[in-house]
């Protein structure tokens, strides 16, 4: 019975483990291990439509026919936002840049 109950606990834990890991990058510019972001979505119905918007990026917003295809199409957005945002930055630095990580 011990070995069963143990046998529960160690699996909840790597369970967890693997949870929390899931989310989890390494910085190759300062060797540290980050959690990813986490956005806030703000959504509606408008006539039939689900509208959202990311709240923390501005001109991240969509619009779909279900809220579950919203969800979907709002995290694509952002990821490109983002994407798109990091090429641009990189542009505008040239090759004389630090990168700096900076954890919230």
């Amino acid at each position: 019975m011990l070995d069963l109950v143990l046998g529960m606990r160690v699996e909840q834990k790597v369970r967890q483990w693997l949870l929390c890991t899931a989310n989890v990058f390494f910085c190759f510019t300062c060797g540290s291990m980050t959690m990813s972001q986490t956005y806030t979505a703000l959504t509606k119905q408008v006539d039939g439509w689900w509208v959202g918007w990311i709240e923390e990026i501005p001109g991240v917003n969509c619009q779909e026919p279900t809220r579950e295809t919203l969800l979907e199409t709002l995290a694509i957005t952002l990821r490109e936002a983002i994407a798109f945002n990091r090429q641009d930055a990189l542009a505008m630095v040239g090759s004389d840049d630090r990168e700096e990580c900076i954890a919230l």
